[in-house]
């Protein structure tokens, strides 16, 4: 997604297994307010899941890296908002580049690796036996879905949550940590971790309280994007 550009950018990241069009709310919510919103797409994410099996999370981050430089292009300064695994990315992002500001949406941390089974634990040691979990669905999945989670591509995905872990302290931009008590997949917890390992980030934690984990797309919207999109303008109104 690419509105027309303006002075103001923010760049959207998707998560693990996920899609560009689960950002597209906050796009379009950031898009009214005069913000210009790039989605960026993954490596290996909506396409098809044996993609996945090809990918370093350094490829994930390298497409996050050329997102921003596109927007820089475009826009003077920039915000990054990542939902989920995109969140991890995007704090990475706000140390390694000039942010303005950083949200993260319903982000996993290290504490998310305690809280899964063995098959988690050992996902790099038994992918050969066992290459995929089936994600847990009530029914049928939506036909483009990715119904899996193969085993290399989790153990990417640990390594990322590993690998950035000790940035945290190093994130001193401001940070919107989002995330909802309903969420039964990365679990709340989560939040407390990142509002006490982001020392030195003026930061504020934001509860959700009905969401499902992929907070853009789920019942509470009407309180989630206009509390994004004040988060970004009230940081673009301070340059």
């Amino acid at each position: 997604m690419l509105p027309t550009a303006g002075e103001r950018g923010a760049l959207l990241i998707h998560g693990f297994t996920g899609f560009p069009r689960d950002m597209r709310p906050v796009g379009e919510a950031l898009q009214a307010a005069g913000v210009t919103a790039l989605g960026v797409r993954l490596p290996g994410h909506g396409t098809q899941v044996d993609d996945l099996l090809r990918n370093h999370w350094a490829d994930w981050y390298q497409a996050v890296l050329d997102g921003y430089h596109l927007l820089r292009g475009l826009c003077r300064e920039v915000v990054v908002i990542g939902l989920s695994m995109g969140g991890v990315l995007a704090l990475r992002l706000a140390v390694e580049q000039s942010v303005l500001g950083v949200a993260t949406l319903s982000a996993p941390s290290v504490l998310h690796l305690n809280q899964l089974d063995w098959r988690a634990h050992n996902a790099r040691l038994i992918s050969p036996f066992m290459p995929a979990v089936p994600k847990d669905y009530e029914g049928e999945p939506p036909p483009d879905v990715y119904p899996v989670f193969p085993m290399v591509a989790v153990a990417q995905f640990f390594d990322l949550l590993q690998a950035t872990d000790p940035f945290l302290p190093r994130v001193t931009v401001p940070a919107l940590i989002v995330h909802s008590r309903a969420d039964d997949f990365i679990k709340p917890e989560n939040a407390n971790y990142y509002n006490l390992r982001l020392l030195n980030s003026p930061h504020e934690l934001f509860w959700l309280e009905r969401s499902e984990h992929v907070v853009t797309t789920s019942v509470e919207q009407e309180v989630l994007l206009p509390r994004l999109t004040s988060f970004v303008t009230d940081l673009v109104g301070r340059t």
